[in-house]
This record gives structure tokens, C-alpha cells and sequence, in this order.
């Protein structure tokens, strides 16, 4: 009997364990989703999107418990830094399900058939902290009626800055 008693308890410990996950927001990471290796290019002027793999039932996080008022981008540059976004929208952008294995990014374009949350931030704001030694980027936030903060998976990121190309000289002719 103490064996049913200690196997029940351990399916039960288990079980929450894998559900644990999809609430608090560990799912999968894509910085620009379909592009690998990630590039971040220092000179760019427009926007990055990051995506979080939305949970289809058995990976991914569940966006329907996060407050979207507090969504923040979160890289490593000497220490860890915040950055504000400048909009989300819900989108089937990655297949969860067919994500490498950590730290890999994800090449995979078509979608799972679930939503993702779709991140975007400046370059201009992210220029103010970002340095070429940063190589991972994530999404976090505040769960609903919750002070702590959580986040997804960290995805990794090759910063770089492309040299000047001096313009050619022309002769006048």
C-alpha cells in the first residue's frame, strides 16, 4: 500500500510540475522569428520582434495569464537590462513544437496552429544598452494579479555593428 501512496504522490508532484510551466512563462523564445543565427545589427534604425511560443497543450506559455501592460524585453549586457517595447500582436509566427534543442534558434517559418505574442522593440532604445558581447534576448513580464515577474526562454543573439564602407571617389569627367 505505501508503494500506490508514494507512486500516486509522485504522478501527482510530476503532473504539476509539467502544467507549472505554461502558466508561469517558460516558453520557447524566437528573436526574429525564421531568421538564424539571430542577427542584430547595430546600425539598423527599425524594430525587433521577439515572439513567445503561445501553449498548445503541452509547450509554450500561456498568454491568456499575462499582464500585457508590463511586457519588457530583457538582454544580457554587462549584467541583465530591461527595455520597454513599442507594440505586441498575436500571431502563429513559430513551431514550438519543433524547436531545437537550447541554445539553438529556431530556422522553422510556418506556424503550430497556436498564437504566439509578437514583441516589438526599437533598435533606438535598445542602442542605448546593447553592446556586441550581448548574446541572448528574452521577453518578460507580470503575471495577472502578481507582483513577480516572469519570462520566457532565453534566445540567442549576435550583435554586431557593420564597418563603415568608405563612398567611392568619383573623377570628374
Amino acid at each position: 500500500m505505501k508503494i500506490v501512496k508514494v507512486s500516486v504522490t509522485f504522478l501527482t508532484m510530476l503532473a504539476l510540475l509539467v502544467s507549472i510551466p505554461a502558466v508561469m512563462g517558460t516558453g520557447y523564445t524566437d528573436v526574429k522569428p525564421g531568421s538564424c543565427p539571430n542577427p542584430i545589427n547595430l546600425k539598423s534604425n527599425g524594430v525587433v520582434s521577439i515572439a513567445v511560443a503561445g501553449y498548445n497543450g503541452f509547450n509554450g506559455t500561456d498568454l491568456s495569464t499575462i499582464n500585457l501592460d508590463t511586457l519588457m524585453v530583457q538582454f544580457n549586457a554587462n549584467g541583465v537590462k530591461n527595455v520597454s517595447i513599442e507594440r505586441y500582436s498575436f500571431e502563429d509566427v513559430i513551431n514550438d513544437s519543433a524547436a531545437p534543442g537550447f541554445p539553438c534558434c529556431n530556422p522553422i517559418t510556418e506556424g503550430d496552429g497556436v498564437d504566439d505574442l509578437v514583441v516589438k522593440v526599437k533598435m533606438a532604445n535598445l542602442k542605448e544598452h546593447i553592446i556586441p558581447a550581448t548574446t541572448q534576448m528574452r521577453v518578460i513580464w507580470q503575471v495577472d494579479g502578481s507582483d513577480q515577474w516572469s519570462g520566457s526562454s532565453w534566445d540567442q543573439i549576435q550583435v554586431f555593428e557593420p564597418p563603415e564602407v568608405p563612398k567611392p571617389k568619383c573623377s570628374g569627367k
